[in-house]
């Protein structure tokens, strides 16, 4: 779903409470439900946002979005900044696409979200205020693919080498890092490999990035 432009034929001014209210319920299938203006502030908040982030909406309200919502893409990179084009949306612009993105949802692990956005009416001229839509993405069990199952099934240990090879650690590092021999390394990589059912080190890794049981490698850690 692309963005949408709302325009009513004749916009009334602005009343918070009012807005809130009836954003509230235009978005309540929505997990949660926030908008921006030019300025990137935060200038309405859903309950449904107050209870995925944890975040009241007298918090929020006023803050730049991206201090809020510190969301990644799915290669761990940050999708929120100052530069975000989704809020510049705020100034007109061409509709993005539905986006992808990963945040903490009160859980240890990042959470799947897709985004949509909807553009109305601000109270300041000639700019619109920016509605981010988030959906929680859920895979039903029964499509749990046999690769999902195989991951499953990995030790710690192999776990542990998975990380570091896709922090680019060779072998032999990954046996001085863990203070065991080059054999034993070895031997984990060909049991990972077997579970994932791939053929080699590129495919486990990219593989385990797909999955995220690897995160992304801190700058310089390879080195």
């Amino acid at each position: 779903m692309a963005a949408v432009q709302w325009v009513p034929r004749d916009p009334p001014r602005a009343v918070p409470e009012a807005a809130s209210s009836a954003a509230d319920a235009l978005f309540r299938a929505a997990d949660g439900v926030f908008a921006s203006d030019a300025l990137q502030r935060i200038t309405f908040w859903s309950a449904g946002s107050e209870r995925l982030l944890g975040i009241s909406r007298q918090q929020a309200l006023g803050v730049p979005c991206h201090k809020l919502i510190r969301a990644c893409d799915e290669a761990g990179h940050a999708f929120c900044g100052p530069a975000c084009r989704i809020a510049q949306l705020a100034d007109g612009g061409s509709a993005p696409a539905t986006h992808r993105l990963w945040l903490d949802a009160g859980r240890r692990e990042r959470q799947e979200f897709r985004l949509n956005v909807l553009l109305a009416p601000s109270a300041r001229a000639g700019t619109w205020d920016v509605f981010h839509v988030l959906h929680r993405v859920t895979v039903p069990l029964h499509t749990k693919s046999d690769s999902d199952r195989a991951a499953s099934r990995l030790t710690v240990r192999e776990r542990t080498i998975l990380q570091l090879l896709a922090e680019g650690l060779p072998a032999s590092r990954i046996s001085r890092h863990l203070c065991i021999s080059h054999a034993t390394v070895r031997n984990h990589i060909q049991h990972t490999l077997a579970k994932l059912e791939v053929h080699s080190m590129t495919e486990a890794v990219a593989l385990a990035y797909r999955q995220r049981l690897v995160t992304m490698p801190v700058r310089g850690a390879a080195t």
